[in-house]
């Protein structure tokens, strides 16, 4: 699991997990904060160096895999208002469907149909916001570039893309964590506190998800560090992909627009419902 920050900062961290399918368990392996560059080697140098020495079959990144389709496209503009492609026909018509005035229309030279989707059809399975920043914004554009050129040296791995704070949110249910944990775990004076919580709460078995071991002297790095935190449920996500736990968005969303590692919150609403 990857929390990938720029590539001059110091925020970047990895989490490397096992997933052991026959006895449906997962064991953290190793954990890494603060990657960033130093004399000899540049940032991303000793990211994908720390990358390719755990081998993983399943990479959970925290960051746009894909561009907003304006950015790639070669046919003749006829401006995105009557623009063709299906990408930004959908963006379009999910953006009337959310009553946005045309001021407000998605535009498609910065944001993607998976950003538009965080922020219509997938906010209905949950009772808290959840954030959601335009994927060439002021904020992500530089991780967004900083992951395009990644993975250029990452291309055989299974890349799946996650957003923390949805697959919490996901998977909350099935851990009994409550809003108020979701709501607070980010916070700056007592987040520290609820993370340490929910990785207990995590670390519980539930029938039918393989069930997480964390060793108690990892336990107070990971809750203090917001960004470790983050590439632990990045690395959930990629070993739940392994489990076949992950759904589509569905509908008349089209995978191949881009993907996102989505627990399987309706599939817990359909249990509690029996």
């Amino acid at each position: 699991g990857l929390e990938l920050g720029g590539g001059k900062s110091a925020r970047t961290s990895l989490v490397a997990l096992d997933y052991f399918p026959f006895e449906n368990k997962i064991f953290l392996v190793d954990y890494l904060s603060q990657i960033q560059g130093n004399k000899e080697f540049t940032g991303d140098e000793v990211l994908l160096e720390h990358i390719a020495r755990f081998a993983p079959s399943y990479v959970g990144i925290n960051a746009p895999l894909t561009l907003a389709p304006c950015v790639t496209c070669k046919l003749k503009c006829p401006t995105f208002q009557k623009c063709e492609v299906p990408q930004v026909k959908w963006m379009r018509k999910e953006a009337r469907k959310m009553d946005l005035w045309p001021v407000k229309f998605p535009t498609p030279y910065t944001q993607r149909p998976m950003d538009l989707a965080l922020r219509s059809r997938l906010q209905e399975n949950f009772n808290l916001q959840i954030p959601v920043e335009e994927t060439l914004g002021s904020g992500k554009a530089p991780l967004t570039l900083r992951l395009q050129y990644l993975l250029r040296h990452m291309n055989y791995k299974k890349i799946i893309e996650v957003n923390p704070r949805l697959a919490l949110a996901g998977i909350a249910p099935w851990y009994d964590i409550s809003d108020r944990f979701l709501r607070r775990y980010r916070n700056i004076d007592e987040g520290i506190d609820y993370r340490m919580g929910m990785i207990d709460q995590l670390s519980k078995g539930v029938k039918g998800l393989p069930h997480l071991f964390l060793y108690n002297e990892d336990l107070p790095e990971i809750a203090g560090d917001l960004a470790l935190f983050d590439a632990l449920l990045c690395a959930l996500m990629a070993a739940y992909q392994c489990a076949d736990l992950l759904q589509d968005i569905g509908g008349d969303y089209d995978s191949a627009w881009g993907t996102l590692a989505i627990p399987p919150f309706l599939r817990v609403r359909e249990r509690n419902t029996k």
